[in-house]
């Protein structure tokens, strides 16, 4: 800074008595110059103007200081327009100023505008319209993908339902065929006949006719054994009263082998009266096609079982691919229990391996409880089942022990008679109608066990669930299952076998041994009859 401008300075800061001190200088406010300023040389260029120290023309001062020309009253609200100077320029050192002046004039710096935006040429425009046309574009094929998604589900549903509905006609249609071809010929069997003079007889073939002895015969057993469940279950459902008699006694899903006996019999009586054709070609079968119709119907539930082991159906779709199968088997098994005791009495014996023996075969039962994951709480509610059906076969037990005994009383006198032959005939006869009906109550025997064995295979398939005895059906293929057997090997698994059952195993009745260390009944003390055996 020039020397020359100190004193001048002190000088007025005398006369103005610090009215503007150099705060004031510095921030630009309001000058109160209530004395005489010194001349307008005396300041310097920067205060007067700062266009002069940059070589432009001085402002005249009395622009500046009008009180100075004799301006009546002094101005207090002037501002004097100056450059903000940094203190470090009064008296300090010079880079000290120069750096702090340059750093107040960039803090006080004024920013400019921003530049303009530059306008879009007619291609970037082009290019912009492009991109837009091109979103629009695919969104409106995502749109159009998920409608012919939607529409190509609804249409594949509707043909696998169309399908079905095809193959369910197609046969009932192949069943009407020949339900027509039976009668056709049975109509011609009959014209023949009157014909010939043969008296009229009942139309169709013969109950017990062998295979192929009628058209709907044939036609029904050539088939396989899913056929026979397709057709047998199309026929079912196509019986309004059967179908709703199922439903209404086991629901939408219902578990065959779970029924009563009083339900299984209405069943089957509904469906062969609907559809006598049924019972013809049930009754038409051999035992030996009996027997391998239940290997085909263990082979099947294998193939189900072993689908869910490998969990590649749920245990519900388990369960609905059993329905058809099982419900068929059960109404034929019924059907064979009302009609051909026999033939059903072949099948439940056909539970041993050839030579086994009763412990081999108890443990291999044994073997089967395990698998098939019998629980204690179950085996518990088969603790009364098991009970009821050792008292009814000890009964029946003691009353073919006490029929045979009679029996050869009765032949012993008979014996006698005849080599005395000094006995009224009225004696004989007594003892001949006595001996008719003691063989008569004899015979009824094993059809009596085989109602009692039914109503305990209902009993005791309601405790287990269909998985539990389509596993039991696939590890004993082709065999039966022995169900007596298998209900105490569980509950001598689980430690539950009642004490009043004698560990009976209730083998003689259906194999048809004779039971040798049966307890004889009284005198006085009823029999069990057939009909009594039928009786829940």
């Amino acid at each position: 800074m020039d020397s020359s401008l100190l004193p001048n300075a002190a000088l007025w800061g005398q006369q103005t008595d610090g009215a503007f001190p150099d705060a004031d200088l510095l921030l630009g406010g309001p000058l109160d110059l209530g004395g005489q300023p010194p001349g307008a040389g005396a300041l310097p260029a920067y205060a007067l103007n700062p266009q002069a120290a940059a070589g432009a023309p001085a402002v005249a001062a009395a622009a500046l200081f009008p009180g100075s020309l004799g301006m009546a009253g002094p101005q207090q609200e002037l501002l004097v327009p100056m450059p903000m100077i940094p203190s470090g320029s009064m008296g300090g050192a010079g880079s000290a100023g120069s750096g702090g002046g340059s750093s107040g004039a960039a803090g006080g710096s004024v920013p400019h505008d921003q530049p303009a935006a530059k306008p879009m040429s007619k291609k970037e425009i082009a290019r912009q319209k492009n991109r837009e046309k091109q979103a629009r574009f695919r969104a409106r094929q995502k749109e159009r993908k998920a409608e012919l998604e939607e529409q190509y589900e609804a249409a594949a549903a509707d043909l696998e339902r169309a399908k079905l509905e095809h193959d369910e006609l197609a046969q009932r249609s192949r069943l009407l065929e020949a339900v027509q071809a039976t009668k056709d010929t049975a109509q011609q069997q009959q014209a023949d006949g009157q014909a010939a003079g043969v008296p009229r007889s009942s139309s169709g073939a013969s109950l017990g006719s062998p295979p192929g002895g009628g058209t709907w015969v044939s036609y029904i057993l050539s088939l396989s054994f899913r056929e026979r469940v397709d057709l047998c279950t199309s026929i079912f459902r196509g019986t309004a009263s059967a179908k709703q008699a199922l439903v209404e006694k086991a629901g939408r899903r219902p578990d065959g082998f779970a029924l009563d006996l009083e339900v299984k019999q209405q069943l089957a009586q509904q469906l062969t009266d609907k559809h006598p054709q049924v019972l013809e070609a049930a009754l038409a079968m051999t035992p030996d096609m009996v027997l391998q119709e239940w290997a085909s119907f263990g082979d099947y539930v294998t193939e189900v079982v072993n689908s869910y082991d490998a969990e590649r159906i749920s245990e519900v779709e388990a369960e609905k691919r059993l329905v058809p199968a099982v419900v068929y088997q059960t109404i034929l098994n019924t059907i064979h229990i009302m009609h051909k005791p026999d033939v059903a009495r072949q099948l439940v014996a056909n539970s041993r391996l050839l030579g086994e023996s009763d412990e081999a075969a108890a443990a291999r039962w044994r073997q089967v409880v395990i698998d098939m994951g019998v629980t204690r709480q179950q085996a518990e509610a088969l603790v009364p089942i098991y009970r009821d059906y050792c008292a009814k076969e000890a009964q029946l037990l003691s009353e073919s022990a006490l029929s045979l005994q009679t029996l050869r009383e009765i032949q012993q006198a008979l014996s006698q008679q005849l080599l005395a032959l000094d006995q009224s005939l009225s004696a004989s006869a007594l003892q001949y109608v006595s001996l008719f009906d003691t063989a008569g109550q004899l015979s009824h025997q094993p059809d009596a066990a085989l109602w009692v064995l039914a109503r305990m295979y209902g009993a005791a398939g309601a405790v287990v669930s269909p998985l539990q005895k389509a596993r039991l059906c696939s590890l004993c293929r082709p065999l039966h299952p022995d169900v007596p057997i298998l209900v105490r090997e569980a509950l001598l698994l689980h430690g539950l076998l009642p004490d009043d059952t004698g560990g009976h195993r209730g083998m003689s009745l259906r194999s048809g041994a004779p039971a040798a260390t049966a307890p004889a009944l009284a005198a006085g003390q009823p029999r069990l009859s057939l009909e009594q055996a039928r009786q829940p």
